[in-house]
């Protein structure tokens, strides 16, 4: 009798039992999109616009500035103005690539020629009269001239938004880096120094060093052409 009711109590619990549990799916995790890729914008470019400062004893008729990459001089800048010596000249040039070839043609035709100026890293552009080219024929940009001399005195400029702990500049022949140049002082953020160079060769290397040890350098840089570089 009580196996009996067991079965029978064993049977209805069994009954009662669902037949099967019923596993509710986890809702789906909506996929992390990938991140944007970042847009940077290619090297060497920027602003190159700048302006034309006449240092030399004559006027200038003539301005032709065009990117290093294209072979001829195209229109002249000026149109129909003139810089007078010691006169200084806009030049605004698109918004993009920096490398830039430039070339003044003086009264009494007489030129003269920058190559591969980066224009973003500068904000005036001197021409002195001093290493005067031969006049190719008109469009074409012809052979580069010899190696400029000159007067290759700037200002160092201060943009970083960081103090500069040191500064040297040596010519772009030399092996050393030389002294540095600022001694006991630092050039405070918007400053400038003033680096005095004996008249000669034009091209130089500039390195600063900042107060946390970072640095940034550049290389043959035709000072000659310039009256301040900026850092950035």
């Amino acid at each position: 009798m009580l196996r009996r009711l067991a079965l029978a109590c064993g049977l209805s619990l069994a009954l009662a039992a669902p037949l099967g549990a019923q596993t509710t799916p986890a809702p789906p995790v909506p996929a992390t999109p990938a991140p944007a890729p970042q847009v940077q914008a290619p090297p060497g470019t920027g602003d190159p616009s700048f302006n034309l400062v006449n240092r030399s004893r004559n006027v200038i008729n003539e301005v032709y500035a065009s990117l290093s990459t294209e072979d001829a001089w195209g229109p002249d800048r000026l149109g129909a103005s003139t810089v007078p010596a010691g006169g200084t000249f806009p030049i605004r040039l698109p918004q993009g690539a920096c490398e830039y070839d430039l070339r003044v043609v003086y009264q009494g035709r007489p030129a003269e020629e920058r190559r591969r100026v980066n224009l973003c890293t500068v904000s005036e552009v001197v021409f002195t009269g001093q290493a005067p080219t031969a006049t190719p024929a008109p469009g074409g940009k012809g052979a580069q001239a010899a190696g400029p001399t000159g007067n290759p005195s700037f200002n160092v400029i201060n943009r970083t938004g960081q103090i500069i702990r040191e500064l040297y500049v040596s010519a772009s022949s030399r092996t050393d880096w030389g002294p540095d140049i600022l001694g006991t002082e630092v050039l405070q953020v918007g400053a400038h120094f003033e680096v005095r160079l004996p008249e000669g060769e034009c091209l130089y290397d500039v390195r600063i060093v900042f107060q946390n040890g970072a640095n940034t350098e550049r290389r043959s840089v035709n000072t000659c052409d310039i009256a301040n570089m900026m850092f950035p």
